[in-house]
């Protein structure tokens, strides 16, 4: 089991502008204005990302992810580094309006120590050139993980030996937090950079923030949580989704309109986040007339408040541990009741695996 009171190996006072903020990562940044309200923070994300920033007022954490590792995926080879200069890219930033930088990282096919600790190079020389662009701006390097390299903690090493500051990017093609080892694996990982953050998760950032990294970004839709790897199967569009509490994971809308009539999960449904009120109830919002917009700000609104009720709790790993449990228990009463509806997602008995 993880240790309950790991902390960074070491503390830069910079990093107080990210640290135990609760942010979230748009999936659509023409939406981030709206949805940053109900954060400490937001992540941005490509070029768009930098006209969205200049939107963003009412936030204390603004990053913007040139997200060039979503282009390598599928290569055989990674493109020139040089889309810009590491000055050009860390002052674009900044005359954003950013409050912490992110290095233009890649996504090498080749995963062999070689080629991550080039990665992590790179990324050490955009802290050292931003840091002389701004020595007051914090940076973090995105690291992009696949499923067996959290297993084999293929990062861990190399980040420590390193002692860069990262964000981490789980990559797989479902869950990449759904078994004991790649869960162990993340937040050995976290624990063993010297300051890091989920640059893009789902809830669990609330027990990463726990056991030891700075902050974390909770997907904005389903779909924004990890970065997923191409599949021969494909993928569709985005799927219509909320987040729900109680499972403290995303359902789709068709099956909580299915369940609208059912007094016996009026448990499940039940939220009281900024959008729903007091006494809320998800299935409010299920219905076809609901704009969508609405719902993704109820999702937003809820994770948010589920991760900052664990990451301000005075012992954040019971906190962390209570919630997966009702998690659980909610998805079993939907068993109990023959209900056919969303599985019961792989990292909540992860969790429960890992902390005991």
């Amino acid at each position: 089991m993880a240790s309950s009171d790991a902390t960074p190996i070491r503390v830069d006072d910079r990093y107080a502008r990210v640290r135990g903020k609760v942010m979230v990562h748009v999936g659509d940044n023409t939406r981030a204005a709206a949805l940053a309200s109900y954060a400490d923070g937001v992540v941005l994300h490509g070029e768009a990302g930098y006209d969205a920033a200049r939107e963003v007022t009412t936030v204390e954490a603004v990053l913007i992810d040139p997200e060039r590792y979503t282009t390598d995926r599928g290569r055989r080879s990674i493109p020139p580094h040089s889309f810009e200069s590491l000055e050009e890219s860390a002052m674009r930033q900044l005359a954003a309006g950013a409050t912490c930088l992110l290095a233009p990282s890649r996504f090498p096919d080749d995963r062999d120590a070689a080629s991550l600790r080039e990665v992590l190079a790179i990324g050490q020389e955009f802290v050292e050139r931003a840091g002389a662009v701004d020595p007051t701006v914090p940076s973090l390097v995105p690291v992009v993980v696949r499923y067996d390299e959290l297993a084999n903690r293929t990062w861990s090493r190399l980040v420590h030996e390193s002692g860069i500051p990262v964000a981490t990017v789980f990559a797989g093609y479902a869950d990449p937090l759904a078994s004991h080892a790649q869960l162990e694996g993340a937040i050995d990982l976290v624990q063993q950079a010297s300051v890091a953050i989920a640059l893009r998760c789902d809830v669990s950032i609330a027990g990463l923030v726990a056991l030891g990294a700075a902050s974390g970004a909770i997907g904005a839709s389903s779909a924004m949580r990890h970065l997923w790897l191409p599949s021969k199967r494909g993928r569709g569009g985005r799927a219509d989704t909320m987040f729900i509490p109680a499972p403290a994971n995303w359902m789709k809308t068709g099956f909580i309109r299915q369940a609208a009539a059912d007094p016996d999960l009026d448990e499940i449904f039940l939220c009281t986040c900024i959008v729903c009120g007091p006494g809320g109830d998800v299935r409010a919002l299920a219905g076809s007339e609901v704009a969508q917009e609405m719902r993704d700000r109820h999702s937003v609104a809820a994770a948010v408040k589920l991760v900052r009720r664990v990451v301000d709790a005075d012992q954040p790993v019971d906190a962390w541990r209570e919630s997966c449990r009702r998690a659980v228990a909610a998805y079993a009463t939907l068993k109990r009741l023959g209900v056919t509806g969303p599985a019961e997602p792989g990292f909540l008995g992860a969790w429960l695996d890992v902390l005991g």
